[in-house]
């Protein structure tokens, strides 16, 4: 073990420190498994129809989605929900007033009951005629500017309060899981939280925002018209509504079933995010073992049952827009059927309750009430997905931690000695019940002391460590701190007391001086400063690393947890574990000298080596850059590249404003061109049903006046052709919704896998910028495909519905009479232009808005990505603050756009108003001049008023539409991007053999990010088939950058690299990686089994069984999985959390054994091993490497004196070249390392 000095100092001002280099959970190899079964191939994909969710929480009631909103938002929401209350009266007054209009005209056209309802009306003076038609106009237009100032205040209102709330819910989700306590974060995969906070609260904003508005303003007014024509006609109304209840029936069902799929389908996006969170914080791995493919398969198997999900929702929600427009035609066959039988028996009364008005008002209502209810349906599937969405957010929300992290109670001590005292703990990790790690651990470490915990692998140490911390509670006795039980004392002011050092260092993005800080929240320049020199940082060397830990933990109660012994031999006390108890107690000579496991453990390892930092950059960066990519082996924050400009796609894109061709937009959608063209269809021939309804409409009206037996003829010939409507208006429309729903789910799948593809296949130069981190990669995954699929479907069918509705009507308007079609047309391109400017208004604050979600996204995913040392820095506090820092401006935003929305929205409504207005004037003066007879106004007007009234409402999904087009750029800029290394290429030669000679020809490289601090400078190096040759040198030499550049990782900037005398540029990618087998120092574990880990060290084909179990063996793994209850197929954890770090590594080294490599790449593969494993599996690599050519980077020259060559590197240049003995008599570069370690072997065995 090597205490990690190369980390940051958290805490010059602790009171003591705790210093692990192990992982973060321990396991301990108890119960035998059973595994005997031969497996013929292993695939690392999950069932995912089955798959396991985390958090099993129903949809929430609709009414809870309102749970956070405060006394403004309530306020607002009130005033808003009163006035869209209001507004529902305002419809029925506009259909009072066309009833008004046609008593009217019927009035002035019986002059003589002879003639027909067409007779000419020029035998009225125009003054007389015109008079009430100008009251009429006058009063609608009224009602316009009303219904204009109505919207607006609702919708805005609506927005602004979903705004806040949203605003409140992230926030809240966020602190929710920073709160949490590590143990729930065990159980749980972590990587579909970037999912949560941007798909999932957008669809809550939805269910929440201004399409609440709509729905209480369309419920109103369905109400209102209702009510109107039940005063106007009871009769009639009651027949008309006969099929309501079956409707709301079936609406009901259909919107319960909705919500169940709803959360279905976020569920299974949700562990889709996961796999991409995963795949991409690993992307060196999976790059190295060739796992691209795999990764994209296994995102792909949790988009399957998410795609089945959508259709099945698509197909209740076509069923219920079908249900609608059936039960609206067949309510207007029986209507005129029954409503002309009324008006022929009232005919001959003095005051008739039934008229040609009468029926037009109570018609007019029905029928409006039955479009709002209709407008109302997708509304259902919007409230469903918000409800789905929140189940398992407000689950979180209100998921009350065992270990509250933030919590304000406790004890808070005025002073700290530092005496830590265990007394008969027991424990056993939440995520492993069955294995008991800790059994009676009893120990007491005194103020100032210096203890170590050794022993085997798995034996409970770092759990010791997690408990002092309280990452955990002990199952059985007590932890105290100063006699004090941690239990009892204040958290944070806990942590805040203790430095905790790991072995896998962790940076986040921000600078050198705030990851400093991150140890002390009020730290000031100068004790930054003063941490920086106190353990080398502040100069950039690191050639005395053990004495910076020596001089850090003065004056503190320290903890060293080691597997490298030489580390620990001046601690006062050590502990030897084993099998979760002690074994042992005393200093390093009183444990030799009793010859007992200590002495052990000493023996097997022949020399004792400080572990030397090892980067790839040389000067003053040395340091700092090493952390930063060992931190971006999992959030890509390391490097970046200035050569490949696809790198600043984000940027440019939040930058500019989105450009996207229709014509590509249906070239994407062209595997779906069935769905599509019966989508359309469907679309076109329901877009015919409103000028046909028109021309019967006014084909009624004007035989009112006929005789009794011809009026009813032909009123029984228009009731049929409604009743046949009916039946084709459900066809249609139901298959156009359903149509056009299948092709969005199979477009926003399709496009989630291609754009993953895409992404997984850049090269690592791509990854190494900032903007695209894991964080915002998944961000704009999630949120552009979302986006994108809100805009389509339902929303799109309906779309092209009311361009074929206008189309024809405007057509037929102008056919009865092109003056007033002109007229009724020239109100559309008002309700476009209205649209237009709404969208220039917004569109720039839509494009600011994901890059700061983005932002946000990432600093949530890194916070939670590394939620350990989050904690153990008691820096929740901080990482919430950042988090809510970049959501400032997409909420300032929000509550601007809510007044464009609002404006937008209320101007679209009122113009149909105005439309009537001006229409029935314009109209009634052409009758007057004898153009037109009111039958042929009513035909012109009817249609394509409904047409304006259909449009307007299409406004409701006009942000969608925004935001589609927005994201369709964002997803088209990402598609176009080209690797400069693609895996996936065709080109390049396919070696089926090699022999593994590996030649560096003045080689010269630096990375793009820093074209200034050259890492190779004219490095040149010949390595021969089936040799071994160690690399060694100081920090920053440029070891590991020969390993990146083998990989093909990187390519040089001069001079080559050649595999078998062939430059590996003209190699094929793929071919050349799956040659090769890597073993880093930093294991990187995938969440899933053992047994699929160790598989994926081969994934051009499926794997036996047999070969796991044998390369396990060979790494000393399969003894402890056979220990586990369930064998190989325990699950790892995310990123192997479940495991300490030997058993990480070992499993490690099993992947890269069972590829079967040519040639062998290690770089400090045994560093995480204790002294005993170590010892074997550096065996085990020895034999290893047998036949195969193998590259190490070597720390600790124990296991490179072997080597048939070591390398000696300094300042990017092979300085020294030779066996071990011969390089020692050199007395040079390796000389010099090898007379330091000796110093300190030689100190040890004294």
């Amino acid at each position: 073990m090597v205490i990690e000095e190369k980390q940051n100092v958290q805490g010059s001002a602790k009171e003591y420190q705790l210093l692990d280099n192990e992982d973060s959970v321990e396991s301990e190899e108890l119960l035998p498994a059973i595994q005997n079964s031969k497996v013929s191939s292993l695939h690392f994909e999950k069932d995912a129809e089955n798959h396991a969710e985390n958090l099993e929480q129903p949809s929430v009631g609709y009414f809870s989605l309102f749970k956070y909103s405060s006394l403004w938002d309530k306020i607002l929401m009130i005033i808003a929900i009163l006035i869209a209350s209001f507004s529902g009266m305002l419809w029925p007054i506009v259909c009072i007033l066309s009833g008004q209009y046609l008593n009217h005209f019927v009035h002035h056209s019986r002059i003589n009951m002879t003639e027909k309802l067409s007779s000419n009306f020029k035998i009225f003076s125009s003054e007389d005629f015109l008079s009430q038609p100008a009251t009429l106009s006058i009063s609608f237009a009224v009602l316009a500017v009303i219904i204009c100032i109505s919207f607006y205040i609702i919708i805005s209102l609506f927005s602004l309060s979903a705004a806040n709330q949203v605003h409140k819910i992230r926030c809240l989700f966020m602190s929710s899981i920073l709160k949490q306590d590590i143990g729930w974060f065990d159980i749980r995969e972590t990587g579909d939280f970037a999912n949560r906070l941007t798909s999932d609260l957008n669809k809550i904003e939805d269910g929440i925002g201004e399409k609440v508005g709509f729905c209480i303003s369309f419920l109103s007014s369905a109400i209102f018209s209702l009510a109107c024509a039940l005063y106007y006609g009871w009769k009639l109304s009651l027949v008309m509504l006969s099929v309501t209840p079956i409707m709301a029936l079936a609406m009901a069902l259909i919107s319960r079933a909705q919500a169940a799929l709803s959360y279905e389908e976020s569920k299974s996006y949700g562990a889709a995010g996961a796999v991409v969170e995963e795949a991409l914080s690993s992307i060196r791995t999976v790059m190295a073992f060739g796992g691209e493919l795999k990764e994209i398969q296994r995102y792909e198997k949790y988009l399957t049952p998410a795609r089945r999900k959508g259709i099945k929702r698509g197909f209740l929600t076509s069923l219920g827009v079908g249900l609608t427009w059936f039960s609206m035609y067949f309510g207007y066959a029986v209507a005129f059927w029954y409503g002309v039988r009324l008006i022929i028996e009232d005919k001959d009364k003095i005051n008739p309750t039934y008229t040609a008005g009468t029926l037009l008002i109570v018609f007019s209502n029905v029928l409006n009430a039955s479009m709002f209810l209709g407008q109302i349906a997708p509304f259902f599937e919007v409230f469903a997905l918000a409800k789905g969405a929140a189940g398992i957010i407000f689950s979180i929300i209100d998921k009350k931690p065992e270990i509250d992290s933030s919590s304000q109670l406790g004890a808070r001590p005025n002073g700290l000695n530092g005496k830590i005292t265990l007394t008969n703990v027991h424990f056993n990790y939440p995520a492993r019940l069955d294995v008991k790690v800790l059994k009676g651990i009893s120990l007491v470490v005194n103020p100032g002391e210096t203890v170590a915990l050794v022993g085997p692998s798995g034996c409970g140490k770092s759990t010791i460590i997690q408990l002092i911390l309280r990452f955990y509670d002990t199952n059985k006795g007590s932890i105290e701190i100063d006699n004090n039980c941690i239990k009892d004392l204040n958290i944070g002011w806990l942590r805040s007391n203790i430095g905790f050092v790991g072995q896998e260092p962790v940076l986040f993005s921000t600078t050198i001086a705030e990851n400093i800080r991150f140890g002390k929240d009020d730290a000031t320049d100068e004790e930054i400063k003063r941490a920086a020199k106190l353990v080398n940082i502040h100069e950039f060397i690191c050639n005395l690393p053990k004495v910076t830990l020596d001089e850090a933990r003065k004056g503190r109660t320290t903890i060293v947890v080691a597997h490298r012994l030489s580390t620990i031999k001046n601690a006062d006390r050590i502990f030897v574990l084993s099998d979760g108890i002690i074994k042992e107690t005393g200093n390093n000579n009183e444990l030799m000298e009793s010859k007992g496991l200590y002495h052990h453990l000493v023996l097997s390892q022949m020399y004792e080596m400080e572990n030397f930092l090892d980067d790839d950059v040389e000067g003053g960066w040395t340091v700092f850059n090493r952390c930063v990519s060992v931190l971006t082996s999992s959030s890509f924050t390391s490097r970046g590249s200035s050569q490949d400009t696809s790198g600043l796609f984000f940027k440019e894109l939040s930058d500019t404003k989105p450009s996207v061709s229709w014509m590509r937009l249906l070239k994407i959608s062209l595997p779906d061109w069935p769905y599509l063209v019966v989508g359309s269809i469907a679309a076109l021939m329901m877009g015919l049903h409103t000028p046909l309804y028109g021309i019967i409409f006014g084909s009624i009206l004007g035989v009112l006046s006929e005789d009794i037996d011809k009026l009813m003829d032909l009123n029984k010939f228009y009731c049929i052709i409604f009743a046949i409507m009916s039946i084709t208006s459900f066809v249609m429309s139901f298959l156009q919704t359903f149509m056009f729903s299948v092709a969005s789910e199979k477009l926003t799948s399709r496009l989630r896998k291609e754009i993953f593809s895409k992404i997984i296949t850049q090269d690592i130069t791509w990854f190494d910028y900032p903007v695209n981190s894991v964080g915002s990669l998944c961000a704009r995954l999630i949120s552009d495909a979302s986006d994108l699929q809100g805009a389509s479907g339902y929303r799109i069918s309906t779309l092209v519905q009311t361009v074929s509705t206008i189309t024809a009507c405007t057509f037929l308007a102008c056919y009865f009479n092109y003056k007033l079609g002109l007229l009724v047309f020239a109100f559309v391109p008002l309700i476009l232009m209205s649209a237009y400017f709404g969208k220039r208004l917004t569109v720039g604050d839509i494009l600011s808005d994901k890059s700061s979600l983005e932002v946000a996204s990432k600093v949530a995913v890194e916070a939670i990505e590394n939620i350990r040392t989050v904690v153990s820095l008691n820096q929740i506090e901080g990482f919430y603050i950042r988090y809510t820092d970049a959501l400032v401006l997409p909420y300032r935003n929000a509550r601007k756009k809510s007044h464009v929305k609002g404006f937008t929205y209320a101007f679209s409504q009122s113009i149909q108003v105005f439309a009537y207005a001006a229409t029935f004037y314009y109209g009634s003066m052409l009758i007057t001049e004898g153009e037109l007879t009111y039958s042929d106004m009513y035909k012109s007007i009817e249609g394509v008023i409904v047409s304006i009234i259909v449009l307007g409402h299409l406004f409701a999904f006009a942000p969608d539409f925004q935001k589609a087009m927005i994201a369709a750029a964002n997803i088209f800029e990402m598609l176009d991007m080209k690797s400069h290394i693609n895996v996936f290429s065709l080109d390049g030669l396919n070696l089926k053999n090699v022999n593994g000679s590996i030649s560096f020809q003045n080689v010269c490289f630096n990375y793009p990010m820093r074209p200034k601090v050259k890492v190779l400078r004219d490095l040149s190096l010949d390595i021969k088939p089936g040799k071994t040759v160690a690399l060694v040198g100081s920090s920053g030499c440029g070891k590991t950058t020969c390993i990146q550049l083998i990989e093909r990782f990187y390519d040089a900037d001069a001079g080559s690299v050649l595999l078998d005398g062939i430059h590996i540029e003209e190699i094929n990618v793929r071919n050349l990686r799956s040659h090769i087998g890597l073993v880093s120092q930093e294991p990187v574990l995938f969440s899933c089994s053992i047994a699929e880990n160790i598989a994926y060290g081969n994934n051009s084909e499926p794997v036996d069984m047999n070969e796991v179990i044998n390369a396990a063996r060979k790494a000393n793994i399969h003894n402890f999985i056979a220990s586990l209850p369930q064998g190989y197929a325990t699950t790892v954890g995310a990123k192997g959390t479940q495991l300490s770090g030997g058993q990480k590594q070992r499993i490690a080294i099993a992947r890269a054994l069972l590829r079967d490599p040519k040639i062998l790449l290690l770089d400090e593969a045994t560093s995480a091993l204790d002294a005993e494993n170590e010892h074997i599996v550096q065996e085990a690599l020895d034999n290893a490497r047998h036949g195969r050519t193998c590259i190490i980077i070597a720390h600790r020259l124990t296991t490179i004196q072997t080597a048939d060559s070591i390398a000696v590197i300094h300042k990017g240049r092979v300085v020294e070249q030779g066996i071990h003995q011969d390089l020692l008599k050199l007395k040079g570069y390796y000389y010099k390392l090898y007379n330091n370690q000796y110093s300190k072997k030689s100190s040890t065995d004294a």
